[in-house]
């Protein structure tokens, strides 16, 4: 009597993903962490998110992540986040 792998999967009852939520022990050390960046720099911590901005772009810029060129005239530019 042997069954294949697909009859087998379907007999698992999961619950719903909405439903899995992070154990309570944890819950006491989640910090809040800002959606914006209007957010960090208004927060009782700001001072520490302008530390590790400026950290991040000083990182990126010493390993030569991008290249500030002069603007293309003519040509349509595409924003980012």
């Amino acid at each position: 009597m042997s069954q294949n792998l697909e009859d087998e999967d379907s007999s698992y009852n999961l619950r719903p993903r909405q439903n899995i939520r992070i154990p309570r022990r944890y819950e006491v050390n989640v910090a809040e962490i800002p959606q914006t960046y209007e957010e960090a720099i208004n927060s009782h911590q700001s001072k520490e998110w302008k530390d590790a901005i400026r950290e991040e772009l000083y990182s990126l810029q010493e390993n030569n992540t991008w290249q500030l060129v002069e603007y293309p005239v003519g040509k349509n530019i595409i924003g980012s986040k």
